[in-house]
């Protein structure tokens, strides 16, 4: 069973939970919620979503909101894509036709033919949807968008089990990054804040984030441009690129923000410029991993029954070991509409993975892991997982030769590594007699087992450190492996050059992989 198969019986599996679930008469969901959220209150109190307008309620379970936004004199239609959950808002709120209806819809697989809805509301649906399905779910939603559309997202920031080991701030930054990279093609992101979802006790209140969206003002022009000019981003009308890795390639191709202020142009807005609005960009990001890891996702997902044939794991039985190993897997790396795959190689020289005694499966976890178990649980993790160490350069290197092999035998996709920046504030070493490696010695190593990787397999690099020592690194690198935003607005005209070289914005098929042989 290949990932993309595994997520796609996933996702229909969890249909059929869910069905089930609503099916039971006496089930009452713990994201039930008591009182309409205070964010939706505010924005039809202030006005920001507009008296009387269209709205859909995205995943409405049994219509609590979709009811209320009515009874406010709204024009509303819940949708969800279970048949129990909707029968039932149905038999609680009744419907008034062209007031409140609701309708079975799976949004990632089910076109909606709708008027246009001028707010839509997302409590809690967009955050259960596999990353694999994001890009159909942001296709549909902005298609039911009019041009001056309103869009509350409430999205919970910690769904994920213990065993991911992740502390709540960096839940938080990773589902800020999910989300811009997901919607900021087509959406205007006017604010996201920290907030909470409503509860059942025990749990009671989850952290979120309520973000506020837009479509962009020059979505429907651009849609215009396109169909006039018949010109296509190497016959494309949309170029997706996967980010794989460390905050540094994600943050030189998206724009960094202080509140509410750009403090530069992420690469649509680059592109914006050189071709009149003509092109548009998708992002995917996938933080963390590394090559070894990468390699492993690449590989095919155990069954449940093998999973089930181990030995009983203490406090983690074989349900939840399949459940964090297949966590592991990627969700894009294999799909067949990738144009770019981009590849961080920061963690190759700072990340530790752990590994599975019987299994030999890799999992990535957390530096601060042990700060969210109990000594019990620290013990029980530790009898059954051990950490790998750092990769040598010359791990890296082979890995990286099989991973590009195998990417461009799967897949049409362009492949584009960053180098990393060897410059460290917080290293004053001068003579490194009987020292170790340092990270600036492992970083000089490792860019140029990347050079070589260019010359043997013909990918592209964004060569970090030169930019960033014909920039001033001693006034752009903030910390060992972290840049300014000047810099990676430097970084993200280099991508911008190199993507145009290659050829993705002529009027004609994407050029072949360098050094791809045809059959």
């Amino acid at each position: 069973m290949n990932v993309q198969q595994h997520h796609l019986e996933e996702y229909e599996e969890k249909k059929k939970d869910w069905e089930s679930n609503w099916s039971d008469v006496e089930f009452s969901p713990t994201w039930r919620i008591s009182k309409i959220p205070p964010e939706v209150q505010d924005a039809v109190d202030s006005g920001w979503f507009s008296p009387g307008a269209l709205v859909v309620d995205i995943g409405c379970g049994t219509g609590e909101i979709a009811s209320w936004l009515a009874q406010q004199g709204f024009n509303v239609l819940g949708i969800d894509y279970s048949q129990a959950a909707i029968e039932k808002a149905k038999s609680l709120h009744g419907e008034i036709q062209g007031k409140l209806e609701f309708k079975i819809v799976d949004i990632c697989r089910q076109p909606l033919t709708s008027p246009g809805f001028n707010c839509l509301i997302d409590r809690g649906c967009f955050h259960i949807i596999p990353q694999v399905f994001s890009s159909d779910y942001l296709r549909t939603v902005a298609s039911w968008c009019t041009p001056k559309a309103r869009f509350l997202l409430l999205y919970a920031t910690n769904r994920g089990s213990r065993l991911e080991f992740k502390s709540e701030e960096r839940l938080r930054k990773e589902a800020i990054a999910y989300i811009k990279a997901t919607f900021t093609p087509v959406f205007e992101i006017t604010e996201i804040k920290t907030t909470v979802i409503e509860r059942s006790p025990p749990d009671e209140l989850a952290p979120a984030l309520a973000v506020w969206m837009m479509p962009k003002e020059d979505q429907e022009e651009s849609r215009k441009t396109w169909k006039q000019q018949q010109v296509k981003m190497g016959g494309k009308q949309t170029i997706r690129i996967l980010v794989k890795g460390d905050r540094d390639a994600i943050d030189s191709l998206l724009p960094i923000t202080q509140g509410a202020k750009k403090l530069d142009k992420s690469l649509q807005d680059l592109i914006n410029e050189k071709s009149d609005r003509a092109f548009q960009i998708e992002i995917i990001c996938e933080p963390g991993g590394r090559s070894d890891l990468w390699l492993q996702q690449l590989a095919e997902i155990p069954s449940l029954n093998e999973w089930h044939a181990f030995e009983q794991l203490g406090s983690f039985p074989s349900k939840q070991l399949e459940t964090l190993l297949t966590e592991q897997s990627p969700t894009s790396l294999l799909a067949a509409d990738i144009d770019i795959i981009v590849f961080s190689t920061q963690a190759e020289i700072t990340k530790n993975l752990w590994q599975h005694s019987q299994t030999g499966y890799l999992i990535n976890i957390l530096e601060d892991w042990e700060q969210q178990l109990s000594e019990a649980e620290k013990q029980e993790f530790q009898q059954h997982f051990s950490p790998t160490g750092l990769l040598s350069v010359e791990q890296s290197q082979a890995n990286f030769s099989q991973l590009i092999q195998l990417l461009k035998e799967k897949t049409g996709a362009y492949i584009i590594c960053y180098n990393c920046c060897d410059f460290d504030p917080s290293d004053r070493t001068t003579n490194y007699h009987n020292i170790g490696e340092t990270l600036r010695l492992r970083i000089q190593k490792l860019n140029l087992a990347l050079l070589k990787l260019s010359m043997q397999e013909g990918i592209s690099l964004i060569d970090v450190e030169s930019l960033l020592a014909e920039l001033g690194a001693a006034q752009h690198v903030t910390r060992g492996l972290d840049y300014s935003p000047e810099a990676y607005q430097v970084i993200c005209q280099e991508f911008l050059r190199v993507i145009t070289d290659v050829g993705f914005f002529e009027n004609r098929p994407l050029l072949k992989q360098i050094g791809r042989r045809k059959d």
